[in-house]
This record gives structure tokens, sequence and C-alpha cells, in this order.
């Protein structure tokens, strides 16, 4: 999806979209981890 990204948006667009999406994925890793943690 982002490399497909990458082929229609200038470069600096496509690196905010990375961040953006790196940045989704940890804290809804680190809300899953909480959470499992939390109910144990």
């Amino acid at each position: 999806m982002v490399g497909f990204l990458r082929l229609y948006f200038p470069s600096t667009f496509c690196l905010m979209v990375d961040v953006t999406v790196i940045l989704f994925v940890l804290i809804n890793c680190s809300q899953w981890i909480y959470t499992d943690f939390g109910q144990r």
C-alpha cells in the first residue's frame, strides 16, 4: 500500500504517512499489551 503511495505522491508526503502509520501501530500495540497485562 505504502509502495503504491510513493509512486503517486511526493516523498515528503509519504514520509508523513509512514510516520503516522508507525505511530498508529505502536500506539495500538502498546494499548493491546497494556490491556493484556492488566487482565491477568
